[in-house]
């Protein structure tokens, strides 16, 4: 069932605080081809195209050492879902948070220091 993910969502005005709570942690913008776009990249975000991850679940490894992972994607829908699922699923212990609403609602939230332009 969909609705037994491990992993939280959390608004997007909640992002830095639980972001604080934990240091190091991996936040992974999924978008694809619209990458950049809706207000740009999030600064220090890493960049995995959710068809990268549905093609090679191994992609995920890379965030092992991270003590949690933040996902989001344009507004936080499927790719945003189905990237937490399968970070979640390679690391059960470790926090996943989808943050609700994507970069469309980060950009609302955030400074606008906090982001660059994709060109």
């Amino acid at each position: 069932m969909s609705e037994d993910y491990k992993f939280k969502s959390i608004e997007a005005t909640d992002f830095r605080s639980t972001l604080e709570k934990h240091p190091g942690a991996a936040v992974v913008d999924v978008r694809d081809v619209d990458f950049g776009q809706d207000g740009g990249v999030l600064n220090g975000s890493i960049h995995v195209p959710v068809n990268t991850i549905d093609a090679n679940p191994d992609t995920v490894s890379q965030f092992k050492d991270a003590p949690a992972c933040f996902v989001y994607c344009r507004s936080s829908g499927g790719r945003a879902h189905r990237s937490a699922h399968a970070i979640q699923t390679a690391f059960p212990e470790k926090p996943v948070y989808l943050v609700k609403g994507g970069i469309r609602a980060l950009v609302q939230t955030l400074p606008s220091s906090e982001f660059s332009k994709q060109e």
